[in-house]
């Protein structure tokens, strides 16, 4: 019997905008690697905003998000975060889109 993968949704947030590009681009090279791999529980997005995120969510097990944005950190590090995670409350944008991750999850 074949053993089920759980679902994942890979989703890159960002705009063809300057560096709000970020995600977009991350999630643009894993699915062509998800493709090349035929990983067919992988759903692999690209969002405007956190907003289209609840619309991916049905029949996923996991969410993972992928974002540039100015935080907690020295820029050119990566920050980790799961939820439900405080953390995200403090870090402020001021991009483009309408309502911030941890407003809209």
């Amino acid at each position: 019997m074949a053993v089920s993968m759980p679902s994942t949704c890979v989703a890159g947030l960002g705009s063809p905008n300057g560096d709000d590009q970020f995600g977009w681009l991350v999630v643009d090279r894993l699915a062509v690697e998800s493709s090349r791999r035929q990983l067919s529980h992988v759903f692999v997005r690209r969002a405007l905003s956190p907003a289209q995120l609840l619309d991916w969510l049905d029949g996923i097990d996991q969410l993972l998000l992928i974002d540039a944005c100015r935080g907690l950190n020295s820029p050119r590090v990566l920050l980790h975060l799961e939820w439900p995670a405080r953390e995200i409350e403090q870090i402020r944008g001021s991009g483009s889109h309408n309502y911030n991750v941890w407003q809209t999850l």
